[in-house]
């Protein structure tokens, strides 16, 4: 798995000669080309697994929580921001910065499912 910030599924697609996205059945199914645009997806949870084996080590969760879906609470230092990065390791849950999540040799390493959330 390669761990990304965000991903683009431009070149799943082919394109059209007016150099257009052209989803498969999106212009047949009357969708005007310029009307067509594709989304980006970010990175929204990252579940590592740190072990050996399929069958034997441990999971982590790092999820991101934003503002806008109502999850920080509205006292404290947190709430002027738009996006923070959490980590959910068994009955310790703690913020950490994108950096640590994203770039992070270990999670780069142990990466095993990444859910990516369109813009």
């Amino acid at each position: 798995v390669i761990l990304q910030e965000s991903i683009s599924l431009d070149r799943f697609l082919k394109i059209s000669d007016g150099n257009q996205p052209d989803a498969a059945g999106a212009i047949a199914a009357g969708m005007p080309e310029e009307k067509l645009q594709l989304p980006e997806y970010d990175a929204s949870v990252i579940i590592r697994h740190q072990g050996e084996t399929a069958s034997s080590g441990h999971y982590i969760a790092d999820a991101l929580r934003t503002k806008s879906l109502g999850l920080f609470e509205e006292k404290g230092n947190l709430a002027d921001k738009e996006k923070k990065w959490v980590v959910f390791n068994d009955r310790i849950t703690r913020f950490t910065d994108s950096s640590k999540v994203l770039n992070g040799e270990e999670n780069q390493r142990d990466a095993y499912m990444i859910l990516y959330l369109a813009e």
